[in-house]
């Protein structure tokens, strides 16, 4: 999915039980403020679908779940502002507009944060 997903993935690795594999995974300091915050939830949400997720396109039925963190990072800025400070070392005040307009997807976190509100899902077809 991208670096800072693939690096929390790789803190799970060898573990069998999925629950404890999200637990792992969700330990990752590459997550950063991606799972604190007003959006928090709904990407600790996201992510356990993914790590559970047993389609042969990984994810692809936690669509739902992304397009809901991509909603909350859309109506909550200042969450998206505080992952790129975070990011960059620098306050979050006056990035806002600018954080949420054109992230560094340079840095894991914030190509997490990228991908979230960039990917514009289709809406679900239902399963045959």
């Amino acid at each position: 999915m991208n670096g800072a997903l693939a690096e929390a993935m790789s803190h799970a690795a060898g573990e069998e039980n999925v629950e404890k594999k999200i637990e792992a995974a969700l330990s990752c300091p590459c997550l950063g403020d991606l799972k604190d915050g007003a959006c928090g939830p709904s990407f600790v949400h996201a992510f356990s679908c993914f790590i559970r997720s047993e389609e042969e396109d990984k994810g692809m039925d936690c669509l739902d779940q992304f397009k809901a963190f991509q909603v909350c990072l859309q109506h909550n800025p200042e969450h998206l502002a505080k992952i790129m400070a975070a990011d960059d070392g620098a306050p979050p005040e006056g990035a806002d507009e600018e954080a949420s307009s054109s992230p560094d997807a340079s840095s894991p976190q914030a190509a997490a944060a990228a991908s979230a509100l960039e990917k514009q899902p289709a809406a679900p077809s239902g399963k045959s």
